[in-house]
């Protein structure tokens, strides 16, 4: 029940954070559209796919190196990453 409720915060901070305006609604210097991959990276991170979810996430940081929402989203890899290891406590 906590892991739902859990996860159901983490979907709606996630969906708060992509729909900033400003947040990668135009192409990046780099030429990709931001807000798309940061989509597909909580979608990698919801899928349990943390490596590719952590390789989206630094691609967005390269595309715009200022932008927030990597350093946030790569913290919530490691949060589930973490959370749902059944060896830690």
């Amino acid at each position: 029940m906590l892991i739902r409720g859990a996860l159901h915060l983490f979907f709606l901070f996630s969906l708060l954070a992509a729909a900033v305006p400003g947040a990668g609604a135009e192409p990046g210097p780099g030429g990709g559209d931001v807000r798309a991959i940061l989509l597909r990276g909580i979608e990698f991170n919801f899928s349990g796919d943390f490596d590719r979810a952590d390789e989206t996430f630094a691609r967005v940081a390269a595309l715009d190196p200022g932008h927030p929402a990597p350093d946030f989203f790569a913290a919530t890899v490691l949060f589930w990453r973490n959370g749902l290891d059944p060896n830690d406590p």
